[in-house]
């Protein structure tokens, strides 16, 4: 791959787009596929098929990871009073549009 960079026949803005679709899939198989000889093709149309590019899944993934964190009720916990107020007004919202999300797919 470094050698197609140097020789104009890949970028490094284009290896760095694809390999940020591959390390974002919640599998290893896309990344297992290129580090054993896989083309890096290959491995983006193997991590789009497990959702490595779709937006929305990244974020409530980010999110959900965000919100497990150790510190996340510390955080509100030692907010300030009005933010914390704010804090469980916002997670309350959150929870009541997650499950009219939810009831659409029951």
């Amino acid at each position: 791959m470094v050698e197609q960079i140097k020789t104009g026949t890949m970028k490094a803005v284009e290896v760095r787009d694809k390999l940020k679709v591959v390390c974002s899939t919640k599998s290893e198989k896309p990344i297992k596929h290129f580090l054993s000889g896989g083309s890096l093709d290959d491995a983006v149309k193997s991590a789009k098929s497990l959702g490595g590019d779709h937006n929305g899944l990244q974020k409530l993934r980010r999110f959900r990871l965000w919100l497990a964190e150790a510190d996340r009720k510390q955080d509100i916990k030692n907010a300030p009073e009005k933010i914390r107020d704010e804090m469980l007004y916002e997670l309350r919202l959150t929870k009541t549009h997650t499950e009219k999300l939810l009831k659409l797919y029951k």
